[in-house]
């Protein structure tokens, strides 16, 4: 690894170059005319401030993930992953894992029906969030059976400022917390929703209406907090009959 150096009372300390970059960054200054000793000191405190507070970018991270763009054609055999445990044997979604123990897997994943494909890290989980063109996998990287499997229609993920992720639907939403634990909203379109967009707590977008004497997209908001859905199109007629 590339190293960066810093002169601090009179002795040089050597730094990684991406920490080093981190200080630099936050302007730390790290030559006080200081004792050896105290110098010493110095060291181990400011370096584990960094590590509490340096942004992901900037700390050392092991590999956990590649997404592959085919099955691979000559190593082990890949592993089949699907909702119901039973293999396939056409090309899904591939993604290889690397175990904490330095060796790897491939994973081909049954896909959903959607052109969604995308891994996440979730922030207070060691498992990864694989979504395979619309369904939903949380796979821990050392496991080769899936966490959890869920959906097959997502069309669209979005980030909540407090690290919840949306996922969009065609009749609801999908809510994952950080931890990896999710729930879905109640029903909130006939077939269709659209232009979702995240306002703090709050989604709002428009719900399909395909009545005969509607056929439009109609307006709604859900309370991430309350789980509490305003409009919509499919409790329009909750009271009366749409003929």
């Amino acid at each position: 690894m590339a190293q960066s150096t810093s002169r601090l009372g009179g002795r040089r300390v050597l730094f990684a170059k991406d920490t080093a970059a981190w200080f630099k960054t936050q302007k730390i200054l790290l030559s006080p005319p200081l004792s050896t000793g105290a110098a010493r000191n110095a060291i181990h405190v400011r370096c584990a401030q960094a590590k509490r507070t340096a942004p992901r970018n900037y700390m050392t991270t092991k590999k956990r993930y590649e997404i592959l763009d085919s099955l691979p054609t000559y190593g082990p055999m890949y592993v089949p992953v699907s909702e119901s445990g039973e293999p396939f044997y056409s090309e899904g979604v591939v993604v290889r894992f690397f175990r904490n123990d330095g060796t790897d897997w491939v994973a081909n994943f049954q896909p959903g029906w959607t052109d969604l494909k995308e891994v996440i890290e979730l922030e207070e989980s060691n498992d990864l969030l694989i979504i395979a063109n619309g369904t939903c996998y949380l796979m821990n990287p050392d496991n080769e059976k899936p966490v959890d499997v869920f959906g097959v229609g997502y069309s669209n993920v979005f980030k909540v400022n407090n690290g919840d992720l949306v996922l969009q639907d065609q009749t609801d939403l999908t809510i994952i917390k950080p931890n990896g634990t999710h729930w879905d909203s109640e029903r909130i379109s006939w077939d269709g929703l659209k232009e979702i967009q995240i306002e703090k707590s709050t989604v709002k977008g428009l719900s399909y209406d395909p009545m005969y004497d509607a056929d439009e997209w109609v307006e709604f908001s859900y309370d991430l907090d309350s789980k509490t859905l305003t409009g919509g199109s499919y409790h329009r007629y909750d009271n009366r009959k749409p003929w």
